[in-house]
Parts: C-alpha cells; sequence; structure tokens
C-alpha cells in the first residue's frame, strides 16, 4: 500500500502540528496500515495506552461498536471465503490487497521471500522484516538484516544480539547460553555477566580452568583443581598434569648453577622456609655439572637444558649427564675448545663444527679434536697463524695457504712448516729486498754502483738481473724493483708492465712500453730544475741541480698523464717534465692503471759514449723516490 504523505498543516480545532504520516499506531481517522505488534503493543492488547476515566468511557463505547463490527465481518467473511485470507487474490499475480508484495504478506498464507517488500516480521518466510529497508532479510542472524534492525527478531535473545548473531550480547543483555554473550557467561538470571561476575556462577566459562577459578578469576584453584599456569593456583603451582599441586617443590641445587635436581625434591608448606641448598624450581637436567642447565647453551637453543664447558655458547655434543640434551659442539672439552664450534671457519664452511684458534675465519687442517671437522688453514696456532690462510699472498694464488704478514700480497719465502713458501723476501722483519735490472746483471758500471749505494743505505738487499734475463715473475716478492739506465732498452721494453711491485724506472725509452707515459725524448743537460720544492720526493733540494755526468750523459724528458705529480724538469722548461710519479691505481699512458706505485726518472746514460755517473744531487732524488714509491 502507498502511504500518503502529509506536509504539516494545522488540523482545525485541535490547534495541533502534525508531521508528514499518520501514526500507525493511534486511531485518529486517517487512512493508514496498521503497526505491527512488536512496533505497536497497545492495538494489540486492547488498550491504547491512556489512563483516565474518560479513557475507559470510550473504550467500552468503542468495544461495544467493535462487537458489532466483528460480527458484520465474521459475516463478510463467511461470504468471502477464501478470497482475503489467501484465496484467490495471493494468487492473481498482481500486489493488491493488504500483500505487501506480490502475492505475499498480510494475509496471504505465503510469507515473502528474501528482499520483497514486507511491514512486519510475519509478512516474510524469515520472519525477519528490515523496517529500515520495508523488505525481508534472510534470518541469518550472523550478518544478516534481523542482526542490524534495531528489534528483537529471529532467535535473538536481546536486540541484535545472542542466537544466531552469536557471541554479541554485552554485560546486562538476555541470554540463554554461555554461548550469547561475549563474555561467554551466561548468568542464572539470564543475562550475561562480566568476568569478575562469571566466578561465582559455579559453571566453568569464560577463560576459567576449572569451575569458577583460574584465569581471569586469578589465582584461586584449589590442589587437584585445573591449570594452565602456576598463577591459576592458590598454591601457585600448577604441576606437570596441568592441576594444581599442594605446595611449591623445592630441590636440591647441588651444582649452585640455580637449577634444582627434579630427582631430589620435597614439597614445602606456604610459610615454611625450603632446605638448606635447595632451590624452587626442578629444571636441572645434570645437578653434578654448573655447565649444564636450561639456557646454557644459547647458539644451540635458548632454553633447552644442554652443557656448555667452554663458554662458547654451544652445547656439547656428548654431554656427561643422561638427561642433559645433546649439542652441536665438537669440541667442548679441550684448553682450545672456545675456539671450536659450527661456523668458527665461515671462510671454509658457514655451519661446519671447525677449530679456529687465530680467528682468521679458516679451520684448523689439523684440530686438537678428533670429532672437529679439518678446514684448510695450514697455521692455526703459530704467533703470526692470523696471517696465514688460504689466498693470504693474493698476488701469488688465491688458494694456496700461505704467510703474509705484511700485507703485500706476497707469501713469505720462509714460513712455518706446514705453509707454502711464498716469494716474500722481506717478511717476519727482514730487511727490505730490491730487485736491480742492468745491463749485464750486476753493477759493475759505476753508474749501477751510485744506485746500489743510495739502497744500502736505506738498508735494502739488492739482487741483479740482466736485462736479456728478465721475466715478470723475478719481481715477485721484492720490496722494490728498479729498472736501470744501463739496461738495454730493446732488451727489456715492457717486460715489468703489469709488476705488482713498486717500481722506478730510469730508462726513458721504455716509458711507452711501460705503460707509463710517452717515451722519453733525450736532452743533454745533465741538470733538472725543481718543480716540487718542499716535496721529500724532491729530497730537500731547490733550483736547478746537477744529475747525472760523464759519456753520453743527459736527462729524459716527456708530457706525464694528468694524473702525474711532477718533481722536476729540464731547467727553464716546466713542461718538459723529467721526474714524475703515480699513485696506485692512477690512469697513465693510453689509460693503463699503475699496479703499484711508479716513479720515472730521466737519468741518461750512453754508455757506448763512455762511461756515465750518477752525480750527489741525483742520489738525493733517487734515494727520496725509493722512500716514497715503497711507502
Amino acid at each position: 500500500m502507498t502511504r500518503a504523505t502529509v506536509p504539516f498543516a494545522f488540523l482545525g480545532t485541535l490547534g495541533v502540528w502534525m508531521t508528514g504520516c499518520a501514526d500507525p499506531c493511534v486511531d485518529d481517522g486517517l487512512l493508514q496500515d496498521v503497526g505491527s505488534p512488536q512496533t505497536c503493543p497497545e492495538l494489540y492488547s486492547g488498550t491504547d495506552g491512556e489512563t483516565g476515566s474518560d479513557s475507559a468511557t470510550m473504550g467500552d463505547a468503542d468495544a461495544d461498536a467493535d462487537a458489532d463490527a466483528d460480527a458484520d465481518a465474521d459475516a463478510d467473511a463467511d461470504a468471502d471465503g477464501d478470497a482475503s485470507a489467501g484465496g484467490e487474490s495471493c494468487g492473481n499475480g498482481i500486489q493488491d490487497g493488504d500483500e505487501t508484495d506480490v502475492d505475499c504478506g498480510g494475509s496471504c498464507p505465503d510469507g515473502c521471500d528474501t528482499g520483497e517488500g514486507c511491514v512486519e516480521d510475519s509478512d516474510c518466510e524469515s520472519d525477519d522484516c528490515d523496517e529500515t529497508s520495508g523488505t525481508c532479510g534472510d534470518g541469518g542472524g550472523s550478518g544478516g538484516a534481523s542482526c542490524e534492525d534495531r528489534t528483537l527478531n529471529g532467535d535473538e535473545t536481546d536486540v541484535d544480539c545472542g542466537g544466531a548473531c552469536g557471541p554479541s550480547c554485552e554485560v546486562g543483555e538476555m541470554c540463554t547460553q554461555d554461548g550469547d554473550c561475549i563474555s561467554d557467561s551466561c548468568g542464572d538470571g539470564m543475562t550475561c555477566e562480566g568476568p569478575d561476575d562469571g566466578c561465582s556462577d559455579e559453571r566453568q566459562n569464560g577463560d576459567e580452568t576449572d569451575v569458577d577459578c583460574g584465569g581471569a578469576c586469578g589465582p584461586s584453584c584449589e590442589v587437584g583443581e585445573m591449570c594452565i599456569e602456576d598463577g591459576d593456583c592458590v598454591s601457585n603451582d600448577c604441576g606437570d598434569a596441568d592441576t594444581c599441586v599442594p605446595a611449591p617443590l623445592w630441590c636440591a641445587d647441588t651444582d649452585e648453577d640455580g637449577f634444582g635436581d627434579p630427582d631430589d625434591c620435597t614439597m614445602v608448606p606456604e610459610g615454611d622456609d625450603p632446605p638448606a641448598g635447595t632451590v624452587n624450581n626442578d629444571d636441572d637436567c645434570d645437578d653434578d655439572s654448573e655447565f649444564a642447565f636450561p639456557g646454557a647453551a644459547p647458539n644451540d637453543d635458548a632454553t633447552a637444558c644442554m652443557e656448555d664447558k667452554d663458554g662458547d655458547d654451544w652445547g656439547d655434543d656428548d654431554p656427561a649427564g643422561v638427561a642433559t640434551i645433546v649439542g652441536t659442539d665438537c669440541n667442548d672439552d679441550s684448553a682450545t675448545a672456545a675456539n671450536a664450534f659450527p661456523g668458527a671457519a665461515p671462510n671454509d664452511d658457514a655451519t661446519a663444527c671447525m677449530e679456529d684458534k687465530d680467528d682468521d675465519d679458516w679451520g684448523d687442517d689439523d684440530p686438537s679434536s678428533g670429532d672437529t671437522t679439518a678446514g684448510t688453514d695450514c697455521d692455526d696456532g703459530s704467533a703470526s697463524a692470523a696471517s696465514a690462510f688460504p689466498g693470504a699472498a693474493e698476488n701469488e694464488s688465491n688458494v694456496a695457504c700461505m704467510k703474509d704478514e705484511d700485507e703485500d700480497g706476497w707469501g713469505d719465502d720462509t714460513p712455518p712448516a706446514g705453509v707454502t713458501e711464498g716469494s716474500d723476501c722481506d717478511e717476519d722483519m727482514a730487511p727490505p729486498c730490491a730487485l736491480l735490472v742492468t745491463q749485464l746483471g750486476d753493477n759493475s758500471e759505476a753508474y749501477d754502483q751510485v744506485l746500489t749505494g743510495a739502497l744500502d743505505d736505506l738498508g735494502y738487499v739488492t739482487s741483479y738481473v740482466a736485462d736479456t734475463d728478465a721475466t715478470l715473475a723475478d719481481a715477485n716478492g721484492f720490496t722494490l724493483l728498479v729498472i736501470s739506465e744501463t739496461a738495454q732498452s730493446s732488451d727489456i721494453a715492457g717486460t715489468y708492465r703489469d709488476a705488482l711491485v713498486p717500481t722506478i724506472c730510469l730508462e726513458g725509452l721504455v716509458w711507452d712500453e711501460m705503460g707509463i707515459a710517452d717515451s722519453g725524448q733525450p736532452s743533454p743537460s745533465g741538470s733538472m730544475e725543481i718543480l716540487a720544492v718542499g716535496s721529500p720526493l724532491a729530497g730537500g733540494l731547490t733550483g736547478e741541480v746537477d744529475v747525472v755526468t760523464g759519456g753520453g750523459s743527459g736527462i729524459f724528458f716527456t708530457a706525464p698523464p694528468a694524473a702525474a705529480q711532477p718533481i722536476a724538469s729540464v731547467p727553464g722548461n716546466a713542461a718538459q717534465v723529467s721526474y714524475f710519479v703515480l699513485e696506485q691505481g692512477d690512469a697513465m699512458l693510453a689509460g693503463f692503471l699503475a699496479p703499484r706505485r711508479r716513479v720515472a726518472l730521466g737519468y741518461d746514460a750512453d754508455q757506448s759514449a763512455g762511461g756515465a755517473t750518477i752525480e750527489d744531487d741525483g742520489a738525493t732524488l733517487f734515494s727520496g723516490a725509493v722512500t716514497w714509491v715503497t711507502q
């Protein structure tokens, strides 16, 4: 039925303003649908909610009139048969009469389906009419319309809660069972109780561990009643069987590790003093060992009762106690046991139980315990063992186990037993060593004698190789490589370009083949002009200095690469650089990167024109170059 909407109007002599539609619960003479029993209980209970004699008198008159009307209605109903109560109009395919939707609701025998129109719950098959939308709900309760319609319907125990709506009733709302209540506690008065209320209802509900005790009810369970934790019990002791035991256990702690022997315990009544030497737990797995207790080996297990005698936080894999849990420590007993545990040598194996006494992350290849996995460290025990391991001397081998204490990338040439021999001549505080490449493989030339003398003064031990015999491997392990100008450029060429040792090259004609700079150009001048005044590389010299003399002597010059640091040049021409240096990694000729520090020092000495030698200032500059290049 379409309900009339009436704007505000002044109703005659009543002098009352009324809003939009008529009140379905008041017989005011307006055309309207009668409200439901839930919304208009007075209409269905035979009262209009008013009090006083006037109402009673009017009620009597109305009752007489109603009786006459009822008699007429009964007669009409007999005549009409089923037409108005589920008769032909309830199957004619149209909405008519008091139907709330087509052929359903109202006086029709069939209720309307979900989504069809309704006025009250009885119009719906689901007995669930959503008065807000005026349509039938599904009656499901849990998430359904009837659980949100602000009406007590379906099997709800209170408005929109309980029954099919689940545990949704608040404290004080009606219920029939615990499951209707959010607190999971429906009291004897059929209303939902709070946590504290449920502790005296003689039923186990909420989070109680037994009837009216434990959980939110606190430490109230007596001996023998169920519990989950100590705090559920009056005795503050929830036993292994999840029942409260009479009183706390006090157990012997012979090893004084704070954990009690489970085989030597006594129950002490509350308020009594426990026996001396006891603790109030029975958690020790071996009371004869102070190294065995729960959490002793956190790297294995933070709570398990294991034994860890060496204090490395790993549990012994062969513990003494029969009840002690086995750990993964392969050596928990020897003097060096603390250095042996799973993952001790991650460079060998991230998880294997190895021994690493020198803390270089490589496992001892001859460990002290037979249960320890052997690693690849050839020296794990000497004073310098941390410098010996596979790949320590990367200039010689990435895998060989060598010793490189000075960290120059070369292996000790006199290593401890078991360590692979390398080529480093100055390990173990030995004096520095230099390889001098000359024409004849000695220092018979006056020029080379000055170089040797300067090296001697700096504490070097000098070895020689002839230019015709030179190979790159010759330089391996030396502190310094010096290429003399007496070496023939055609023989030496670029042999040592890739040498992984600091290098000074005095032969300007091979600067290009050494990857340093363009080939040096000869100048007849035997002097240089200092450009880097004050630099240690200048040896304290300033101005123009004599560097070489005799025979066909002179100097070489070139335009050095941008990364170079110029030290000296041809006198009067700073662009003609005759002495310059480059750091390791600097871009040299054609972008070639310096493998180690490089020095170009152009002392020319053409032996075919007679003997030549290096002047004192020339020796000074050479000594400054040696000191810098090997730092």
